[in-house]
């Protein structure tokens, strides 16, 4: 009776609540027509669909007055006017709409006068009204630090706008202010030692340096560098950039001798980075000529200045090189061929065994390659190799990336066990080289995994393909096509091991990253047949016998095996046990204990035996066999969410080709 009294009260309640908010508008009628005209304007605006936008605007504006808020309906309206004109790179409207939503918004509109405030700034700025582009942020800024306070990370993005109109307004300290603020703000947000916080050291040393004094610029500039190393190694671009701008701020305060120390620790760094032919390091070298010649070393500057003609030359050089690779780019062919013997005269100045014959060789196969050349591309690589190697030594990244070069000729020419080969010592010498470049890394592991896949290696492509795309992450890099083709293969395999249910997991999320990143792309096509398939597959499978009696399985017989064994396992568990009581029953007639002790320690002994046996030894074959049934597939397959599920047989071959050939063009 009570039960059915508080179930008709519950049911009579929710009458009373339904009849109380009948007449209640839900959330979306709450929002007014001109609001909604003017989401709509956005979502044009972001399209880029002006015409649209500017139409939504404008009815927007007509209705204002229905607004609940009519001002910030104007100021709104205005606002996406502004930023369609900064879209079609029209600043100087932009501002005129930007002020324009300023106009009429009262105190409490403090939101929406912050964002347009940032607009304007930034309009102004992009039209060289470094002034006005300065009192628009400081506006901005104003608002957001009243909502946000000081050291909100939130604050960053303006704070460096706010830096670099000051700057460009020569008012320098406003924007080394700034950049001290936002040093502070990275040093609690992202930690002291942050790639964040060696950055902004940097940042704010040099404006320093060019604007306060050399001398107090110096500790940020070596804390930058500190951090830089401690977080790279001292084999990476940031350091030797780090150490050059500390040995021009060492030049600067007068220390010479230190800043040439310096300098030739960053040429010394930049020289085993990219070998000793690279251009790329030809700024460290002028600026130790600049050095040298403060100290009127005659004999160096010499030097330097015949190794910076060379560099030049070289320069000079690769820029002709490009100059052919843009002919084959661009169907001319036998124009780049032509062209090819004057490119090779020069680079026989630079010396036989040098980085640019090097590069003549890995050009010539490039050309061979265009002509489908095959055998004659490979031939060109290797010689190209066996030059660099000689130049750079068996481990280095550079020396890692042309052992990759060369495996794309061996595939292309149908020698895929020796470009595996080729992959496999390219990832021994980046590995071997102590400055390993990752994403060279993850393009040897890819490659090496379709390797694998096409000589039917399944469980170490899957093991490459899991290893490439964690090592993606790991990286940074956005979510791509290269990891909607890892994950469309992720999703053959794993039909291939466990059946579709689970794969159609991967080809869905493929599928999903694709209609994002690239909707044209054929591999799209080749998931969606695949997920076809799966469906298909799935649809076909007999639902599981209600009845008893069901026909064995593999894992029933498997259960079956284990509980003999595990039979097996508890009778020799009390031939222990029985061994123990007589072992105690000899022992208390050994001591002429009397017979209730006899049989208490018997007792005792037996009990604490058994215990142990129980807690320690059962199914000692069940785990056994467990391990071997699951432990592959575990090991292979927990990669992303999806886990594994009991193997099936008879699993069909899916397409894969497309997104083979779309990956590795």
């Amino acid at each position: 009776m009570s039960t059915s009294i508080v179930k008709h009260s519950h049911t009579l309640a929710c009458v009373l609540l339904a009849v109380c908010f009948m007449d209640r508008p839900s959330a979306a009628d709450e929002v007014d027509p001109p609001t909604k005209l003017l989401t709509a304007a956005t979502q044009a605006r972001l399209e880029k669909r002006f015409s649209d936008a500017e139409q939504l605007c404008t009815q927007a504006l007509e209705i204002a007055d229905q607004a609940k808020d009519s001002a910030q309906v104007r100021s709104e309206a205005n606002n996406q006017w502004g930023l369609m004109q900064l879209d079609q790179q029209q600043p100087a409207a932009a501002i005129q709409y930007f002020r324009k939503a300023l106009d009429g918004l009262a105190e409490s509109h403090s939101e929406q006068r912050a964002v347009v405030n940032y607009n304007l700034g930034f309009a102004c700025f992009r039209h060289a009204d470094y002034g006005d582009s300065v009192k628009a942020f400081e506006a901005a800024l104003e608002i957001r630090v009243f909502e946000y306070g000081n050291e909100d990370p939130r604050l960053i993005n303006l704070l460096q706008n706010l830096a670099d109109a000051c700057a460009q307004a020569n008012q320098h300290e406003k924007s080394i202010d700034c950049l001290r603020r936002i040093l502070e703000i990275r040093r609690t947000s992202d930690g002291e030692n942050s790639l964040q916080v060696a950055a902004a050291n940097a940042a704010l040393a040099t404006q320093i340096e060019l604007h306060q004094n050399a001398a107090a610029a110096l500790p940020f500039h070596r804390e930058s560098v500190r951090i830089y190393e401690a977080l790279h190694g001292q084999w990476n671009v940031d350091v030797i950039n780090g150490l050059l701008r500390l040995s021009k701020n060492l030049q600067a305060d007068q220390q010479l001798e230190e800043s040439l120390t310096v300098n030739r620790l960053a040429l010394e760094r930049a020289e085993k980075l990219k070998g000793p032919d690279s251009p790329d390091f030809r700024p460290i070298l002028r600026h130790q000529l600049v050095l040298h010649q403060a100290r009127s070393d005659a004999k160096q500057v010499e030097a330097i200045t015949t190794r910076l003609n060379r560099l030049e030359a070289i320069a000079a050089w690769h820029q002709r090189r490009t100059a052919q690779v843009g002919l084959v780019n661009s169907g001319q062919l036998e124009q780049a061929i032509s062209e090819l013997p004057a490119l090779q005269a020069e680079a026989a100045a630079f010396g036989e065994i040098s980085a640019p014959a090097a590069w003549l060789k890995y050009h010539e196969a490039a050309l061979f390659a265009a002509g489908q050349r095959w055998t004659e591309a490979v031939d060109a690589a290797e010689a190209g190799l066996d030059i660099e190697r000689r130049v750079l030594g068996d481990a280095h990244p550079e020396i890692a990336a042309s052992w990759k070069l060369l495996a794309d000729h061996q595939i292309a020419a149908g020698e895929l066990a020796l470009a595996k080969k080729s992959l496999e010592a390219g990832r021994q010498s980046n590995a071997d080289s102590g400055f390993p470049d990752l994403n060279q890394e993850h393009e040897m592991m890819y490659t090496l995994a379709l390797l694998h896949l096409k000589a039917g290696k399944d469980v170490d492509a899957m093991q490459l393909f899991d290893k490439c795309y964690n090592l993606r992450r790991d990286l940074g890099f956005a979510i791509d096509f290269r990891d909607a083709d890892i994950i469309n293969h992720f999703g053959v395999l794993q039909q291939r091991l466990t059946g579709p249910a689970k794969a159609l997991e991967f080809f869905a999320r493929a599928e999903q990253i694709l209609m994002n990143v690239a909707p044209e792309s054929p591999l799209l096509a080749t998931v969606r047949n695949n997920i076809m398939q799966v469906k298909e597959q799935i649809a076909a499978q007999p639902p599981i016998p209600a009845e008893s009696n069901p026909v064995t399985s593999v894992a029933s017989e498997g259960n079956s095996e284990v509980s003999e064994d595990a039979t097996s396992s508890q009778t020799k568990d009390w031939t222990w046990i029985i061994m123990s009581c007589l072992f105690a029953a000899y022992y208390s007639a050994g001591r002429g204990y009397s017979p209730v002790l006899w049989i208490l320690l018997t007792l005792t002994t037996s009990v604490v035996v058994a215990l142990s046996v129980l807690a320690i030894l059962p199914n000692r074959k069940l785990q056994k066999l467990r391990a071997r049934e699951s432990g592959k597939l575990d090991q292979l397959l927990a990669t992303r969410k999806v886990r594994t599920v009991a193997a099936v047989g008879g699993a069909m071959v899916l397409d894969v080709s497309v997104g083979d050939q779309a990956t590795s063009a």
